[in-house]
Order: structure tokens, then C-alpha cells, then sequence
């Protein structure tokens, strides 16, 4: 078999060489850096979720009519968080026990995950759902308490975290060019 020299000099495939490999390492990082984001992202909004729940869970525990339920509800929650979320109650017969005001629209309109048996640790429950142009993160709990049914549906506004995506994912594909010119 005759040996064949190669079109490339050695100098020439070491620099192609690492520039490949000065790539790969880039890409690498940004990937993992963003879907770490993501995920950070998506597990404090899954916290903040079950947050709620577990409150209004504590406050259906007391035994007055649910009155602190719907003043913390429909006015303390909405003027005390820097985010934007709603939050619905239903009791086992589908009527509304409390919740944030002027909501029932989007309530409405909102294609609400089914709800399911709440526990703290399952970070699978909430679903994304898109609605004319917003992203909201949704949770629906069933809660039990003193043998009545509760659905406890709450959602969390993410259409600023995605505008915030979307910049970072435009600078990191920056950084790659830059990376790949350079």
C-alpha cells in the first residue's frame, strides 16, 4: 500500500486540531452552563410552588371558615411577592373556596395539569404551560384535610425568565463565535 502525504502540514492540522478542541471545550461549558440555569431555574420555581401549597395547606388546617386562607390568598400574597403567580382553591364539589383577584380568566383559559396527591419532594409535578405568548409554570394539589378534598391550583408567571433565556442563549452563541474566529 503506497503511503499517501497528506494535503495539510503538520502545522496547519495542530491548528485545526485546536481550534476543534478549544470549540468543544467552549461548547461544553456554555451547554452545561445554560441547562444548569434552566434547572436552577425550574427548581426554585418548583420550591416556590410547593411554598404555597403548603401554606394554604397550614391555613386549611385552622378552623375558621378558611377566612385567614382567603385574606392571605386574595390579599397579602399578591402585595408581598416580587413574582407574579395565582393561586385557586376548589373544594370537593368544584366551587371556588378562594382565590387571587381577577384571575378567573385566566383560570379559565389555562389548561391546568390534573391534580395530584402533593408531596414536597417531587420536583415533576408542575408543568410549563403557554398561553398567547406567556410562559407560566402550573401546580395542581390535591390536599386532604379532616376527610374534605381541596384542589389547590397555583401558577407562576415565567415570561420574564424567558425573555431572560433567551438574552443569555443570544451571548452565549456571541461567545461561541467569538471563540471560533478567535
Amino acid at each position: 500500500m503506497p503511503w499517501r502525504k497528506s494535503t495539510l502540514s503538520l502545522t496547519a492540522r495542530l491548528t485545526l486540531w485546536y481550534t476543534l478542541s478549544s470549540v468543544a471545550v467552549v461548547l461544553t461549558a456554555t451547554l452545561y452552563l445554560y441547562f444548569s440555569w434552566i434547572n436552577a431555574l425550574a427548581t426554585r420555581d418548583a420550591g416556590f410552588l410547593y411554598v404555597r401549597v403548603d401554606a394554604a395547606r397550614a391555613l386549611l388546617d385552622q378552623k375558621d371558615d378558611n377566612r385567614a386562607l382567603k385574606n392571605r390568598i386574595e390579599k397579602e400574597w399578591p402585595a408581598i411577592s416580587s413574582e407574579v403567580f395565582h393561586v385557586r382553591i376548589l373544594d370537593d364539589k368544584g366551587r371556588i373556596v378562594a382565590q387571587t383577584p381577577n384571575t378567573s380568566r385566566l383560570f379559565r383559559q389555562l389548561r391546568m395539569p390534573p391534580p395530584l396527591a402533593y408531596e414536597m419532594d417531587d420536583t415533576h409535578a408542575s408543568q410549563i404551560i403557554r398561553l398567547e405568548g406567556q410562559v407560566f409554570r402550573a401546580i395542581s394539589a390535591l390536599i386532604s384535610m379532616e376527610g374534605r378534598n381541596y384542589v389547590m391550583q397555583v401558577v407562576l408567571d415565567r415570561t420574564n425568565e424567558t425573555i431572560v433565556l433567551q438574552e443569555y442563549r443570544y451571548r452565549l452563541f456571541v461567545v461561541l463565535a467569538i471563540c471560533l474566529v478567535a
